[in-house]
């Protein structure tokens, strides 16, 4: 899957096939990959409009955007799955 790899995906690619919904799109995927709506009980369709009031409220800036938003988002859950966090938080438990 593209969106676990760190050379493979290309947010601006995303940006372009979502038509400027990127964020919206990406955090969606990810709640429903890691079943975080039914986890948290959270309703699709709300969480969807959700979403597309914090993409709508970005400023059409050149660098904090929606697009750099989501590009966050991807670089937080890539760093989150790593095998390297896994072992680092294993040998320094909190």
């Amino acid at each position: 899957n593209k969106v676990d790899s760190w050379d493979q995906f290309d947010i601006f690619a995303l940006d372009l096939e979502t038509k400027g919904h990127a964020l919206s799109m990406l955090c969606y995927h990810l709640l429903d990959r890691y079943n975080i709506f039914e986890k948290l009980k959270i309703s699709r369709h709300q969480f969807a409009n959700y979403l597309k009031e914090i993409e709508e409220g970005y400023n059409d800036v050149p660098y904090h955007n929606k697009v750099h938003a989501a590009d966050v988002l991807h670089a937080t859950h890539f760093f989150c799955q790593s095998p390297v966090l896994e072992k680092l938080c294993k040998k320094h438990p909190i």
